[in-house]
């Protein structure tokens, strides 16, 4: 069997980097959203986006609740299901899901500095292809969540008001990255109010029955119905006066972050770590093999370094590309993990070139001498 050189080698690990980080190179990819019987359904990669800024119900800073009413096609995967986003702090109020997971977030500013990110989560609420019915209210009594009408969480000092929910709406993604949700969206409504439990329940069941006539006469603000079944748009049904949501042509992002700043929002979680985890372990072999690679074309004394200034700019030139994909995430992080890696790596070509050590291993020994070989050819 004829062995490769250690610059094929490398060649095809670069190669595998190339297609893993920006496959499918599309800047325009076709925003996967279709009309159902009962809703509007998204695909791996789909959005809504309001037509202008969502004004709040009644007063501003007064009580307020939010109903949403979906079903869930995954339950492996962290999305944002709502968002309203303002420019100047797009990550004012989202309810999303992680895994089985639900969760309510906000983000409050002040002089464009962030001060506090209060977060509820509620473990084990969604089922895949199983419709729920998600409650926050916010007012006097703190903010309640309740699921299917019943009460889940109430947490004091998490500060929801409805001036919250104002600004640009972005649904079924995240408004800075791709991170989208995958289901069925069958409606969602704002009051003015916090819903008593009574009043909740009682909406539940209508939600559930698909009344819509009784829904509409509920005294929503907000009340996004998606029973347009065709077209660009959806409307408002509620007493406010709101924008559209309309449907893009191309899946995109409100606001794409170029390199984001890890430490903005960074939250260590099990996929961020396998994240992370890969990102390392990805850039290990192109470390390693550069560092050989360049020990064998005469620069030895400076492999290692030649090895770790490819690799960061592979990946920096990666990041940036990303940038222009919706489908990616130009992320610091990123550039800092494969960075990593490509120096782990570069640190075992040293050890290898000093030492010998993976040639001594049985098997992978004689094929790395015979890389070594024909690269010395």
């Amino acid at each position: 069997m004829k062995i490769l050189s250690i610059g094929t080698l490398a060649a095809l690990v670069i190669a595998g980097i190339l297609v893993a980080a920006l496959w499918p190179f599309n800047p325009f990819p076709k925003n996967d959203v279709s009309w159902a019987q009962a809703g509007l359904r998204f695909g791996d990669y789909g959005t809504l986006f309001s037509s202008g800024d969502a004004v709040p119900p009644r007063s501003a800073d007064g009580d307020c609740s939010l109903e949403i009413w979906l079903t869930p096609a995954l339950t492996d995967d962290s999305n944002v299901i709502l968002a309203y986003a303002p420019r100047d702090n797009p990550g004012q109020f989202r309810v999303g899901q992680t895994g089985n997971a639900l969760y309510v977030g906000r983000e409050v500013r002040r002089s464009g500095s962030v001060v506090a990110r209060p977060y509820i989560l509620i473990p084990r609420v969604f089922h895949q292809d199983t419709p729920i019915l998600v409650t926050v209210a916010g007012g006097k009594h703190g903010t309640l969540v309740y699921i299917n009408g019943k009460l889940a969480v109430s947490r004091d000092g998490f500060g929801l008001t409805a001036s919250d929910f104002a600004g640009p709406m972005v649904v079924a993604n995240s408004p800075v990255g791709n991170n989208s949700w995958a289901g069925l969206l069958q409606g969602f409504a704002v009051y003015g109010a916090q819903l008593s439990s009574q009043d909740v329940a009682a909406h539940y069941q209508l939600w559930s029955a698909g009344d819509t006539a009784s829904l509409m006469r509920a005294e929503a603000d907000v009340l996004y119905l998606f029973r347009e079944g065709s077209g660009k748009n959806a409307h408002n049904s509620g007493r406010s006066q709101q924008p559209d949501l309309w449907i893009p042509d191309h899946y995109r992002i409100l606001y794409p972050t170029f390199l984001h700043p890890f430490w903005k929002d960074f939250h260590m979680n099990r996929s961020k770590l396998q994240d992370m985890s890969n990102n390392v372990i990805a850039f290990i072999p192109l470390g390693f093999l550069t560092c050989c690679w360049f020990a064998r074309k005469g620069q030895n004394p400076r492999a290692f370094w030649w090895a770790i200034l490819f690799g960061t700019l592979l990946s920096l030139s990666l990041e940036c590309i990303q940038y222009f994909l919706p489908m990616r995430d130009s992320d610091s992080m990123d550039w800092l993990t494969n960075t990593s890696g490509t120096i782990i790596g570069a640190c075992l070509g040293a050890l290898e070139l000093r030492y010998n050590w993976l040639g001594k291993i049985p098997v992978i020994g004689s094929i790395w001498r015979s890389a070594r070989l024909n690269s010395s050819q």
